[in-house]
This record gives C-alpha cells, sequence and structure tokens, in this order.
C-alpha cells in the first residue's frame, strides 16, 4: 500500500491519533475551502 501510496504522488503515509487528524482535516478545510471560494470554483 505504501508503494502505490507514493506512486500516485499522495506522499508518505503517516500515523497520527484521532485528534491530530480531526485538526489536520479543519486545518485543511478552511485551507483549501478559503481558496475555492476566493476563485469561485463550482462543481457541475
Amino acid at each position: 500500500m505504501r508503494k502505490r501510496l507514493i506512486a500516485s504522488g499522495s506522499g508518505e503515509p503517516y500515523i497520527t491519533t484521532l485528534d491530530e487528524f480531526r485538526d489536520r482535516i479543519r486545518t485543511d478545510n478552511a485551507t483549501f475551502g478559503k481558496v475555492i471560494r476566493e476563485i469561485g470554483l463550482r462543481i457541475e
């Protein structure tokens, strides 16, 4: 699985706690959500 993730460009897999994972999702959502809203990206 590790080789498939790296080959797909997803990067190195890593293990986190549930709290770290939750915080990462929230941070990514805030960061990328802002970019998506700024450029007006819409799903068709």
